[in-house]
């Protein structure tokens, strides 16, 4: 169901014939996805997966029904390599296809993380202890993945940089918010900078951070991937210490592109949209392109 709608439950009762049907008492397991009416008009409130359990008063006979409220697709993202089509967090459903592009334009995760790596150990060197958070992103998917292994090989020559903790973000506020909340319990002061693979886990750790006292920016530092505004006021304050764009205007690198070959010229099979490293050196200057 998408959030919104509604849809009528009916019960079935046998045998068919019975001369009597039992009075049914109808409930939600969770009323911020989906409520419930007595008599079996399902609501959808919000995202989310609940079940419907329809029983007889004196809770001898039920039937359940399972729920799930999806919220409206707004945009989709394309990876390449893996040729898949994504909508989301909410969605479960990742559509494969077959492409045979001669030339693809796609950000370059490895490159994002890598140059995020390097900021943060231009930041502490290469002597004192560095203690890390790293709030991941989708599992599964290749930016995730990609953006691992870029930054997990950059740090991996110097032995002073340790990951302490990794947990899902799944590039989301409120889960990395969570997850943030329960390190700080766990790690406390031991906390040196949190490596975030998206600016929205960078923003719900800052929240969680603020949350328990301590001053982002000063306590703890967090470096993250992709330019949005929130993150670039971030930086502006002082809060974050970095983020990489990965741009989503891919129009300027691909018009490019087809004019090369209109012209009669060539092209590499892979082309990166161009990104770049955001920090206090450079941030006035970004601001009013931060999308």
């Amino acid at each position: 169901m998408k959030i919104g709608e509604t849809k009528q439950l009916d019960v079935s009762f046998y045998p068919e014939n019975a001369n009597k049907h039992p009075e049914l008492v109808w409930e939600s397991d969770d009323d911020k996805v989906a409520t419930v009416s007595q008599e079996g008009l399902v609501s959808a409130m919000g995202s989310g997966k609940t079940v419907v359990t329809a029983r007889t008063s004196d809770g001898s006979l039920w039937g359940t029904c399972k729920v799930r409220v999806i919220t409206k697709v707004t945009a989709l993202a394309l990876y390449y390599p893996d040729n898949c089509i994504w909508g989301g967090a909410d969605y479960d459903n990742i559509i494969k296809f077959t492409s045979t592009p001669s030339t693809a334009v796609a950000a370059d995760f490895i490159w994002e993380s890598t140059t995020c790596a390097e900021k943060m150990i231009a930041d502490w060197g290469t002597e004192q202890q560095v203690n890390i958070v790293e709030l991941t992103g989708t599992p599964g998917s290749t930016c995730a993945i990609e953006r691992q292994k870029g930054f997990m090989d950059a740090i991996a020559a110097h032995s002073n940089y340790k990951v302490i903790a990794s947990q899902v973000g799944d590039f989301s506020r409120t889960t990395s918010q969570t997850a943030m909340e329960n390190i700080i319990q766990a790690y406390g002061d031991q906390i040196n900078v949190v490596y975030a693979h998206n600016d929205d886990n960078a923003i719900g750790a800052l929240q969680a951070i603020k949350a328990a006292g301590l001053t982002p920016g000063v306590d703890i530092k967090i470096y993250s991937i992709d330019g949005q505004k929130d993150a670039a006021e971030a930086i502006a304050n002082g809060e974050m210490a970095c983020t990489v764009v990965c741009s989503p205007f891919f129009g300027e690198t691909v018009l490019s592109v087809i004019n090369t070959l209109e012209n009669g010229g060539t092209v590499e099979a892979y082309i990166q949209n161009p990104g770049k490293l955001i920090d206090a050196a450079n941030i006035q200057e970004y601001l009013p392109e931060a999308y």
